[in-house]
């Protein structure tokens, strides 16, 4: 299933966001709504849309309730393009500097190929932006924690996930989402050690728990701070 399926499943406000993704792992359909608004529907494999969009709809009081909740507490969202990005997961501050002729960093400046207020235009190359420096910073320390923890993948790639900071397939690729860029030091790392043990632990078993507090005795609080993160992702970067 993809997004564009969700037209079907009941009318709603054009701020909201649906996504659903499909797990291997959920044996249930489930329902999150995250610090921005966006509401996941995960769904087994080979859920037909029929049943999700019955499963939404027996759930949209909730829904509406959890969207209207999160609205007293969430500050507004900004999506004007910055004039300044600061990255605490490597400690790192730049200023943006728009149209120029390249996408490029130049010691303390990104220089971007767009006018300021084409918005689009600018959104799109400050992700390739993002997703280049966690490739250049957050790549190297994964594989220096993994080489530190004995665990191994295949591959590693980035992306810019709507509801996940970082998922493992079965097939042995590892992804980073180039938001985690924005989060503390601390969290980044639990969430490398999170996919790593799922490297042998796929599902979130006992087992898997049990092997990851091996590594991180605190994961409960770190899981915690970790689900409430995406509020620290700014609104400019277009995935909420």
């Amino acid at each position: 299933m993809t997004e564009e399926q969700l037209d079907l499943l009941a009318p709603h406000q054009p701020d909201e966001h649906f996504v659903i993704r499909e797990s291997a792992r959920a044996k249930h359909m489930a329902i999150n709504v995250g610090a921005h608004g966006v509401v996941e529907v995960v769904v087994p494999r080979h859920t037909r849309p029929k049943i999700v969009q019955e499963f939404v709809a027996q759930h949209r009081q909730w829904i509406d309730r959890a969207l209207s909740e999160l609205e007293k507490d969430r500050p507004p969202i900004k999506r004007a393009m910055p004039d300044v990005i600061e990255l605490a997961a490597i400690d790192r501050r730049w200023t943006v500097q728009y149209g120029s002729k390249r996408l490029q960093e130049i010691g303390g400046t990104v220089h971007v190929p767009a006018i300021h207020e084409d918005r689009p235009q600018c959104r799109q190359h400050l992700q390739q932006w993002l997703k280049n420096t966690a490739r250049e910073h957050l790549v190297p320390r994964l594989n220096g924690l993994a080489e530190e923890t004995g665990f191994h993948y295949k591959k590693v790639q980035v992306r810019g996930q709507r509801t996940r900071w970082g998922s493992y397939s079965s097939s042995g690729t590892l992804s980073l989402n180039y938001c985690l860029l924005f989060l503390q030091p601390e969290l980044v790392k639990h969430l490398m050690m999170h996919e790593l043990c799922h490297t042998r632990e796929m599902s979130h078993s006992r087992r898997f728990w049990r092997l990851l507090g091996e590594y991180q005795p605190d994961f409960r609080s770190l899981e915690r701070r970790l689900d409430g993160a995406w509020i620290d992702v700014p609104g400019w970067v277009g995935l909420h």
